[in-house]
């Protein structure tokens, strides 16, 4: 008797939790259990821009021919960050010969779907968040700035990586 109890109770939890997926196997002191878990892929593609950046003492945009590319396809609540790498003057432009030298002020970053003023690159910088159930693409270019200071040394081989990184929640 304790073991019908049991079998009934252990079948009336499966019911509670998988209301539309337990049934049981006749004759048998099994039940065979159903659950659909549907998949969620992140789908995070950031594209290079072509080109040279241009600048000149003061404030310099990226050009619209050299912008960056960001695709997100996901269900979920997404948030794409962003943060220039490096050991030495995070989130500035290094040049690539030596004696390497280093612009005085940071790369900045803001959304082009959602501007909310610039932000510094030197610290890991929340750059769009995406709502749930948008399966669709989602395709944004961030806006890039550099202020050029008096102080900086003229080179043609400024650089910086940006590491852009997507999560989900």
């Amino acid at each position: 008797m304790k073991k019908v109890l049991l079998i009934l109770f252990v079948l009336a939890i499966c019911v509670l939790a998988f209301p539309h997926g337990v049934m049981a196997d006749p004759g048998t002191d099994s039940a065979i259990v159903n659950a659909e878990i549907k998949p969620t892929a992140l789908v995070f593609d950031v594209t290079d821009p072509t080109g040279t950046w241009t600048m000149i003492r003061g404030p310099n945009n990226l050009e619209p021919t050299n912008t960056i590319k960001i695709e997100i396809d996901s269900s979920l609540v997404w948030t794409v960050t962003a943060v220039g790498s490096g050991a030495d003057h995070t989130g500035h432009m290094i040049s690539a010969t030596a004696p390497a030298t280093f612009l005085q002020n940071a790369v900045m970053i803001e959304s082009t779907m959602a501007p909310a003023g610039f932000k510094s690159l030197e610290t890991s910088q929340n750059v769009q968040t995406g709502p749930a159930g948008n399966k669709a693409d989602t395709v944004f270019s961030p806006d890039l700035s550099q202020l050029v200071d008096d102080s900086d040394f003229a080179r043609n081989d400024y650089k910086i990586t940006i590491a852009f990184t997507c999560t989900e929640s």
